[in-house]
C-alpha cells in the first residue's frame, strides 16, 4: 500500500466494520423480536387454553408479584406483561361469572365484596 492510500483504507475499514455492527444489531434485534413474538403466542395460546380458575389465580398472583418485584425496582410493568394479566383477569372473571351466574363485569365487585365480608372489612 502507498502512504497517499493508507487513510483510505483505514476509512473503508471503519465503515466495514461500522456496517458489520449494525448488520448484527439489526440480526439480534430481529432475533430478539421473533423471540418475543413466539412468547407472546404461547403465552396467549396458554391462557385462551386454561379454564381452570386455580391456574388463573395462579398465573394472576404471580404476574401481580412480578408487578410489585419490578416497582420495588423502581421500574413499570411491561406492556406485555399488563396485557396478559387483563386477559387472565378476564377469563378468571369469565369463568366465575359462569360458574356464579352473574354477569361477568360483576365479577370483581363480587370477588371484593368476598374478601372484604372473610376479612372483617
Amino acid at each position: 500500500l502507498s502512504r497517499g492510500s493508507r487513510p483510505e483504507v483505514v476509512q473503508d475499514l471503519a465503515d466495514i466494520q461500522q456496517r458489520i455492527a449494525q448488520s448484527k444489531q439489526t440480526g439480534l434485534q430481529a432475533q430478539k423480536r421473533s423471540i418475543f413474538e413466539n412468547q407472546q403466542a404461547i403465552f396467549k395460546g396458554v391462557l385462551e387454553g386454561i379454564n381452570d380458575p386455580a391456574e388463573l389465580v395462579s398465573i394472576i398472583k404471580n404476574m401481580y408479584i412480578r408487578f410489585k418485584e419490578r416497582e420495588n425496582q423502581g421500574k413499570k410493568a411491561t406492556s406485555v406483561d399488563e396485557r396478559y394479566f387483563k386477559m387472565a383477569e378476564k377469563l378468571l372473571y369469565t369463568e366465575l361469572a359462569k360458574a356464579i351466574g352473574t354477569e361477568c363485569d360483576r365479577m370483581q365487585a363480587v370477588i371484593a365484596e368476598t374478601i372484604g365480608d372473610r376479612a372483617g372489612f
